[in-house]
């Protein structure tokens, strides 16, 4: 028996195993996969999410992360075209989102939304602020 032989059945062995047992979604980044899950917990209470909704949102809180950080890298140099792949991706969320929330959960966003976008009322200037 040649001696590499052995080395290379033993490594053929682990890389079936791991094939395997290897998730059906591709190997993420660390970081960003933490990024997807905490934007996406901030989401759980809100919309009352269930375990699959969670997952699949998680799923497209990561493209949408990924997205934005390739988006920001490769046109920080051409705000036109970078506004502009940054809308086509808000388009690709606002339509996914929607595949995977129900109507009343879209519609608690949404209200969140307009929420958010009122202007506050700073009470020492005795005015909005």
């Amino acid at each position: 028996m040649k001696y590499w032989a052995l080395p290379a059945t033993l490594l053929l062995l682990v890389a079936g195993h791991l094939a395997e047992a290897a998730p059906a979604e591709p190997v993420m980044d660390l970081a960003l996969g933490q990024r997807a899950t905490a934007l996406t917990r901030t989401f759980t209470d809100r919309l009352q999410l269930n375990e699959g909704e969670f997952v699949r949102l998680r799923r497209v809180h990561r493209i949408l992360l990924a997205s934005l950080d390739d988006i920001n890298i490769e046109y920080a140099q051409d705000p036109t075209t970078r506004h502009a792949k940054l809308l086509e991706l808000q388009g690709y969320y606002e339509q996914e989102r929607t595949r995977v929330l129900t109507p009343t959960q879209v519609g608690r966003l949404e209200i969140r939304a307009v929420h958010d976008s009122l202007p506050t009322v700073n009470p020492e200037s005795g005015g909005l602020g």
